[in-house]
């Protein structure tokens, strides 16, 4: 895909719907010299990075939770073990959400829209 904010590019528009789709795409890919997509940007990528590390914390916790509820001792015990799983939720939520996710989501939604998404 060529990049759409290119102004010889056979998209581009004055267009608010077009601009705003270059604008997302910026967000989400790198473009060469010639305006083929070669990539995600560093932002894209620590996005999904972070948002993998938020799923994993949130797998993690429901398994043990899964396992002590199978265990009486563990189950006992599930009030203070499950502090420290449920920090490391937290952690990498806040972390994820904290490098502009709602911008990258929003790309993302445009993106997926104009049906550009790879």
């Amino acid at each position: 895909m060529s990049d759409p904010s290119d102004t010889n590019s056979p998209i581009h528009t004055s267009n608010p719907v077009t601009s705003a789709l270059a604008d997302a795409m910026h967000v989400l890919y790198v473009f060469d010299g010639s305006g083929q997509r070669i990539g995600l940007t560093e932002e894209y990528k620590t996005y999904r990075t972070l948002k993998q590390v938020y799923l994993d914390a949130q797998s993690a916790y429901a398994t043990a939770y899964a396992t002590a509820m199978k265990n009486t001792a563990q189950l006992q015990v599930w009030p203070i073990t499950s502090k420290s799983l449920q920090a490391a939720v937290d952690n990498a939520y806040s972390e994820w959400r904290s490098i502009d996710a709602a911008r990258i989501e929003t790309a993302i939604e445009i993106v997926k829209r104009a049906g550009e998404l790879k």
